[in-house]
């Protein structure tokens, strides 16, 4: 739609050469077109894109160790953001609970859990996640657990 901003330039500026009745009319379309116009093109310099989310990948999650307590089972760790412009804000990581005997290992309990913390692009922060796992069997074999980033939030 924007190719025909030429030809009603055209027709508006043939209307003012040929009729002088209508140029104050044409003068107020034009000042209003002019301010939308403003208007639209400067709206990316004032809300710029947002970039696009970073991928649980983009980060490195590296000295895990798993501390139980008597209600609430603590993860902590290291995170290093891997991204060039964005920074961490939110970072989520899904906590798996195994069972495992000479039979095969068995999932006891699957939390996730969240930390607010800010990693700048190329930083490495420490990080600590605090899950509630209710309910837990006993363990017949050996507790086996592994940890996985599920999700983040950044921005730039």
């Amino acid at each position: 739609m924007l190719y025909l901003l030429p030809f009603v330039a055209l027709g508006l500026l043939y209307l003012v050469i040929k009729r002088r009745e209508v140029r104050i009319g044409i003068a107020i379309v034009g000042a209003f077109g002019l301010v939308v116009l403003i208007a639209l093109a400067g709206r990316d310099l004032l809300y710029p894109s947002t970039p696009p989310p970073l991928e649980p990948g983009q980060v490195e999650i590296t000295d895990l160790e798993l501390t139980p307590g008597v209600r609430t089972t603590t993860l902590t760790g290291r995170a290093f953001n891997l991204s060039d412009d964005q920074s961490i804000y939110e970072l989520e990581m899904e906590l798996t609970l195994s069972d495992c005997t000479d039979a095969g290992c068995v999932i006891i309990g699957q939390e996730r859990g969240t930390t607010v913390q800010r990693i700048p692009p190329g930083q490495l922060r420490d990080v600590r996640f605090t899950y509630l796992f209710n309910d837990l069997p006993a363990v017949q074999g050996t507790l086996e657990w592994s940890a996985d980033v599920t999700a983040l939030r950044a921005r730039r």
